[in-house]
């Protein structure tokens, strides 16, 4: 069996999914959630149990076991094609980081505008704060899901995948990557870096600034253009 994602969906490592939602970790993240798989992503199903599919997709390769609700894809027979990929311009993907909503950090996160599905499907167990009203519906991205938001889901997905498929250069450019394990900083011109930081969300500085507070941590530019 296959199956086509027909709306942004969320991919899970656990499947008790309706257990998930908000069950943060002692550095307040929700590890079970791996990324959000776009309209037109194909997928194998492995396995189904009520609303819950076990899948697997070449999207998002991974060594764990994966699930995703039956909700947002739709079932067939027949092996879909898989999703056309269009990366954005070079001014386009430039013009949208500087325009970038000031959302907070959200591990699995790389679709802005959230699943607003996740309030209904999911409904919460009591009143929500307003940074808990947000990760429910995961209204907000990750440090490799801001590059691959702006890419159109164009780029690897994982700080790890970054920092070994590009290659590495020497001089950064605008949209280059600056990379360390376990985060990643975008590139802009006039000396700015913009990122998704852990507690404080989209961040826009000085690169020069930021370069030296991290230089500890031996971090690379990669090229990913």
């Amino acid at each position: 069996m296959f199956a086509t994602v027909i709306k942004n969906a969320p991919l899970f490592n656990r499947k008790e999914i309706s257990e998930i939602f908000l069950n943060f970790d002692k550095v307040h993240l929700i590890r079970e959630i791996e990324t959000i798989l776009l309209p037109g992503s194909a997928l194998i199903i492995i396995k189904k149990e009520g609303n819950v599919l076990e899948v697997l997709t070449e999207e998002y390769p991974s060594v764990k076991l994966l699930y995703i609700d039956k909700r947002f894809v739709n079932e067939s027979d027949v092996k879909p094609l898989e999703r056309k990929k269009e990366m954005p311009s070079k001014n386009a993907m430039i013009a949208r980081l500087y325009n970038f909503p000031k959302l907070p950090y959200i591990w699995g996160g790389n679709v802005p505008e959230g699943i607003p599905e996740l309030l209904t499907y999911y409904p919460p167990k009591s009143p929500l704060s307003s940074f808990d009203y947000f990760y429910h519906q995961l209204k907000g991205v990750d440090c490799s899901g801001l590059l691959y938001a702006i890419t159109n889901g164009c780029t690897a997905r994982n700080t790890s995948q970054i920092y070994t498929t590009y290659p590495q250069v020497t001089t950064l450019k605008p949209l280059d990557l600056i990379v360390y394990p376990g985060h990643l900083l975008i590139a802009l011109p006039n000396n700015k870096v913009i990122e998704s930081r852990q507690y404080d969300g989209i961040v826009l500085s000085n690169q020069t600034a930021r370069l030296k507070e991290i230089e500890h941590l031996e971090p690379k530019f990669v090229r990913f253009l």
